[in-house]
């Protein structure tokens, strides 16, 4: 391009022509004679810059220099991208933490139940029809430790009261509880079991009952 070289012993009018035309270039071109400026801002990044070394007279050749970077990123870029980021990292955890409690919640729900139907059928199955009271009462001391044994007249009196509603057979009757278990978010399950003899102090009926509280 014009402005680039200098020959010795060219005509004067020649000779400023090309260094009008260099201060043209210079104006448009400021590098030419000084190497730009060039700020990269990012922590880590490196690239090569190319400026001219040399005067506006002389041609000289261009190099390359390693650009200077320190510190930390500041650019907006690297914030805007993070932003959306952190958003669905946030939104995943939240799901994947609701999904679990729900699930957890499902699970134990359903357990509390099975061990309630397990207890319900382990009271018919110890207790059967035709026990007498002294093996029953045995049997509840070492299988219940929640459990009370009333006589004729109290277990006839207390009939009327209690909910819900069982009917003596003229005789003894042992009411007691069995705890299964609770959920983590304080869902109890237990079973209450009557076993009602009859005056001969055989066992005449059996009674097994869910009970549920939440505490």
């Amino acid at each position: 391009m014009p402005g680039f070289f200098r020959f010795n012993g060219m005509p004067g009018l020649l000779l400023r022509n090309f260094e009008s035309q260099e201060r043209a270039q210079s104006d448009w071109h400021p590098c030419y004679s000084t190497c730009c400026a060039l700020t990269i801002v990012g922590g880590g990044r490196e690239a090569w810059v190319v400026c001219c070394r040399g005067t506006q007279s002389i041609l000289r050749a261009r190099g390359r220099w390693r650009a200077w970077s320190s510190g930390p990123s500041t650019s907006p870029l690297d914030v805007c991208e993070m932003r959306p980021r952190v958003a669905n990292v946030f939104w995943v955890t939240l799901a994947l933490v609701v999904g679990a409690a729900t699930l957890g919640t499902i699970l134990d729900w359903l357990w509390q139940g099975h061990l309630v139907r397990r207890s319900i059928a382990a009271i018919h199955r110890n207790y059967p029809l035709g026990m007498q009271l002294v093996d029953a009462r045995t049997r509840v001391r070492h299988d219940y430790s929640r459990f009370t044994e009333r006589t004729a007249a109290t277990c006839t009196k207390d009939a009327g009261i209690t909910s819900p509603r069982y009917f003596p057979q003229g005789g003894a009757c042992i009411f007691g509880i069995d705890e299964t278990g609770s959920t983590w978010w304080g869902y109890e399950s237990a079973v209450e079991f009557r076993l009602l003899f009859g005056s001969d102090d055989k066992l005449r009926d059996v009674q097994a009952l869910p009970v549920y509280t939440f505490l």
